[in-house]
């Protein structure tokens, strides 16, 4: 079985999601095995990823690396967490199924901005954390998105506290960011420097303050402009014309209005929803017939304000 865990801010914690090895609801004997991808450039060094998590080391004979691998792991009880797949996924997706189908007790739980479009695939779409949608909420200070802006404001200036004063610009800061972990972890490092209502008027500007030198994030992960970069690149040209036209959209559209603004083919945007890039609303649109309803495409607001930034898309 694989459990696919997708989103645009997937790092370091699996996506939000924390695993402990010798989890009881598993029930895997051999434990479980993080292998993270980051360093991997093709699909061809996953094997040898996969080896090292495990703390093994191939024959060196002439069986190929993936074909050893595969033979460690045919009587394996075991869940290998595989972090961060989306940039081998066409390649790498192949090894995958061959692990389940030779390793039928190895369970994979994986981390990707694309899904991997597999039938045997229980996928797990990851959102931003849960914020207020009022900044006059009574509740605000329950949410997850505010718990982890404070604690992590806290972690930095000993002197920041929730207050009548700083709580409606900390869910502001939350709803800017729509949740993101990443997002508000980075928004919440300048806390020293500025105060949460400064933070929240320069994002609703732009997101130049969403980025860091702190020396436990990854590089790619340091500034909120380099992850959609990543992502960006690994767009076919085909996606990387329609997606900024599709900034044209305030509040989500049909399949029909995409069309008739930009010429999108259906398949495309099935690939940037597959991408974390578009997300379905889950309405149904209200002037489509019953017999032949649509569901609205969302166009994340960070991915709007990560577009400016990165590629200058000012009329979006």
């Amino acid at each position: 079985m694989t459990v696919m865990l997708t989103g645009i801010n997937t790092p370091v914690r699996i996506g939000g999601v924390t695993v402990m090895p010798g989890d009881v609801v598993l029930g895997k004997n051999d434990g479980v095995v993080f292998v993270p991808l980051e360093g991997v450039q093709t699909a061809a060094e996953i094997p040898a990823a996969i080896a090292e998590a495990l703390g093994i080391s191939f024959s060196g004979g002439s069986e190929s690396p993936q074909a050893e691998l595969l033979d460690i792991l045919r009587d394996k009880q075991l869940l290998l967490v595989i972090d961060n797949l989306e940039h081998v996924i066409d390649d790498g997706a192949g090894l995958l199924l061959e692990i389940i189908q030779t390793a039928p007790d190895v369970m994979l739980l994986v981390t990707s901005r694309e899904r991997l479009n597999v039938q045997v695939e229980d996928l797990f779409p990851l959102r931003g954390l849960p914020y207020p949608d009022t900044d006059t909420d009574p509740h605000a200070v329950r949410y997850a998105a505010v718990r982890l802006f404070v604690d992590r404001a806290h972690r930095i200036n000993k002197g920041f506290g929730l207050s009548e004063d700083t709580l409606s610009y900390v869910v502001r800061i939350c709803r800017l960011v729509e949740g993101l972990p990443l997002g508000l972890e980075l928004a919440a490092t300048w806390v020293r420097d500025f105060s949460v209502r400064e933070i929240a008027a320069s994002l609703a500007k732009d997101f130049d303050l969403l980025e860091t030198d702190l020396r436990d994030i990854s590089p790619r992960h340091r500034n909120i402009a380099a992850v959609f970069e990543h992502s960006w690149a690994l767009l076919t040209p085909a996606e990387q014309e329609v997606l900024p036209q599709l900034g044209v959209f305030w509040g989500g559209f049909t399949l029909a209005a995409a069309k008739q603004v930009t010429g999108v083919s259906p398949l495309v945007l099935t690939r940037l929803r597959y991408k974390s890039l578009l997300r379905g609303s889950g309405v149904v649109h209200s002037d489509v017939a019953p017999s032949g309803t649509s569901r609205k495409k969302v166009y994340p607001q960070t991915i709007k304000m990560m577009m400016v930034a990165t590629l200058g898309c000012s009329d979006m």
